[in-house]
């Protein structure tokens, strides 16, 4: 298997360690086998290649943890596979895995109460605006936590540079002077255009920033924990959608941006 892989696909194989490492023409490091999920070390490769491998089943479901073999997987295209190069054996899994996902497509609808393809994409669509609702939000909380961090910086720059800034100021702003203390000058004037331009009118002090700060951290991670539920289940029915969509030869140019979009988000 190991020499096909390198000599037939221009595959490097490290299979030095508990787990085989792989890497592809053009891939910078190394991919772990194991990464697959479970039943993939030497010792079971081999089993399955030779037929002895069995799969390890948990004593109940509630224990039973899913991997990534068990998750909801996109149907694969498998004439398009063909072309591409692949042989008999993958067309043969392809075709299992296909039949898995589709069974587990029609179970996941079922199960969340989906029966016709408008409201699958309804709620697909209303899915992704609640998710990028909160996405943005989330942008927005960290956009005044960054205002916070810059004005604290710059008020602890006003602070240490007054010094030099007044004696500048005492000396009748003289040149000489300006030039010992340029950078401290410079920096201190920076400021004092920051502040100028605080929409607050006021500038807070350093506590008060603080405070401002630890809250909007607090509301951050509150909305953060939302946005990660609302993802995975976001993420789930698109890749629902885009294998009933295969099914029903759908998956054509009018879903094309709609599909760049849900892989851009399950990427991430």
């Amino acid at each position: 298997m190991l020499k096909i892989l390198q000599e037939k696909y221009n595959v490097e194989v490290d299979d030095s360690g508990k787990y085989i490492k792989f890497k592809a023409e053009g891939q910078k490091n190394f991919s772990r086998i194991n990464s697959l999920g479970a039943g993939y070390d030497k010792e079971e490769i081999e089993k399955k290649i030779t037929g002895d491998y069995k799969e390890k089943t948990p004593k109940t479901e509630k224990n039973r943890t899913q991997t990534k073999e068990e998750k909801l997987g996109l149907l694969i295209d498998i004439q398009q596979k063909i072309k591409e190069g692949k042989g008999i054996g993958y067309e043969k899994w392809a075709r299992k895995f296909n039949m898995k996902q589709t069974a587990k497509t029609l179970s996941f609808l079922a199960d969340n109460g989906i029966n016709s393809y408008e409201e699958l994409s309804e709620k697909h669509n209303d899915l992704y605006n609640h998710y990028e609702a909160l996405r943005l939000k989330i942008k927005e909380y960290d956009a005044k936590m960054e205002d916070i961090r810059v004005l604290q910086g710059t008020i602890i720059t006003y602070i240490k540079t007054n010094d030099a800034y007044q004696k500048y100021k005492k000396s009748g702003y003289n040149k000489k002077v300006k030039e010992q203390y340029l950078d401290e000058i410079t920096a201190h004037q920076e400021a004092r255009k920051h502040f100028n331009n605080y929409e607050g009118g006021k500038v807070p002090r350093i506590k008060e920033l603080k405070e401002q700060y630890a809250i909007l951290k607090e509301e951050k991670a509150e909305l953060y924990k939302e946005y990660n539920k609302s993802k995975r289940v976001y993420v789930e029915l698109a890749v629902a959608k885009k294998n009933i969509d295969y099914i029903l030869e759908k998956d054509n140019e009018i879903n094309q941006d709609s599909y760049r979009k849900d892989d851009f988000e399950r990427s991430r």
